[in-house]
């Protein structure tokens, strides 16, 4: 977000989980916390918003994924403007009032106990609060945090997302994702987000479905901005994960594919209530990224030449331990089938394994 912040003429001041170079370059200031099981640790995060608030009293606050649940933390830091409906948000995230809400709009989910209870068949155990898969664990058991879990029958199919901006008045699709997760790096996490591929085509029958549901959930939770909805889609029917209020990772593949969006810029601007004009025409090309994960500790060594389509890039120096992210490896742009995507990303992936471990040996 801190290159389309800056590009929309905003001094950045960036929290981030990894502080890359990309994300240093256009950011006035950037804080490294690293994750915790996950998530953000509530005490570290805290922290570092109160004194950055010390230091730059007037802010405009964007949560991005794993922060958005400080909503109400930011409300209390009084000069500061969050971008976002806290109450909105709270809802949305709450997965008792999310499921009671698409119980109410009669939307399809996977069954969902929160509860503990033994059953048959494949489950899921879910944490709260959790970002990119870590908080997804398969098998239904007991867990140390219990008050903070939900389980959810895991439903088969392909992993899917859509991208929305929402205004009083309408809500606007950008586009549906096909997402890629990596099943190899965890065996108790075997759904860790690893990229996805933009404008993926499904048929007009589930196009009307998926606009449907976000202008019902939209409306429901009277959320504003941009969001996501992550679903699963099966031959015969299409199942709704979760809406992730903020604005999600595929934001960046539909800014590169359409020059003339803005998203940070339009997310602020809806959620000061300012009506923004309709999106389209937009771009129906394929664009997908990959995040790439080490596959043994690796050292960013003092000068790499990076190649182009890399970004998220490392800052010289830094150790990268076994399957932590390296970096993000995007295709070129164009009509792409699904498998010359994955081939392209693939190849692109162990040259940039290569590269290092060469600098390495």
């Amino acid at each position: 977000m801190s290159k389309s912040a800056s590009h929309a003429g905003w001094q950045v001041i960036a929290v981030d989980a990894f502080a890359d170079s990309d994300t240093q370059k256009y950011a006035h200031e950037s804080v490294c916390i690293p994750l915790e099981n996950g998530h953000f640790s509530e005490h570290l995060l805290g922290t570092c918003l109160t004194e950055l608030h010390q230091k730059y009293p007037m802010a405009h606050v964007l949560l991005g994924a794993g922060a958005e649940y400080f909503g109400s933390h930011i409300e209390r830091l009084r000069s500061w403007k969050l971008c976002a409906q806290s109450q909105a948000v709270d809802q949305i995230l709450n997965p008792k009032v999310f499921f009671a809400g698409l119980d109410e709009l009669h939307i399809k989910y996977p069954e969902t106990q929160f509860e503990y209870r033994p059953q048959s068949g494949v489950w899921l155990t879910k944490l709260f609060h959790s970002c990119g898969g870590m908080g997804v664990m398969r098998g239904s058991y007991p867990h140390t945090q219990m008050e903070r879990c939900y389980w959810q029958q895991q439903q088969f199919g392909l992993p899917i997302s859509a991208l929305f901006i929402a205004q009083t008045n309408a809500c606007e699709r950008l586009g549906i994702n096909l997402q890629f997760v990596n099943d190899g790096l965890s065996k108790q996490h075997p759904f860790i987000f690893s990229g996805l591929q933009a404008n993926y085509q499904v048929s007009d029958k589930i196009l009307l479905k998926i606009d449907g549901y976000a202008n019902k959930l939209s409306k429901h939770f009277n959320y504003l901005g941009v969001f996501s909805l992550d679903m699963i889609l099966t031959s015969e029917e299409l199942f709704v994960l979760e809406m992730n209020p903020r604005i999600s990772a595929s934001f960046e593949m539909y800014e590169r594919l359409n020059p003339q969006l803005n998203l940070v810029d339009a997310h602020i601007r809806v959620c000061e209530l300012e009506p923004l004009p309709k999106l389209g025409p937009l771009s129906m090309q394929s664009k997908a990224y990959r995040i790439v994960f080490a596959r043994q500790n690796i050292l960013i060594p003092e000068y790499v030449t990076w190649p182009e389509w890399v970004v998220d890039r490392p800052h010289a120096g830094r150790l990268i331990d076994l399957n932590e992210p390296v970096c993000s490896i995007h295709t070129d742009d164009g009509r792409f089938t699904p498998d010359e995507i994955l081939r392209q990303l693939q190849k692109r992936e162990q040259e940039v394994l290569s590269l290092l471990q060469a600098q390495n040996a």
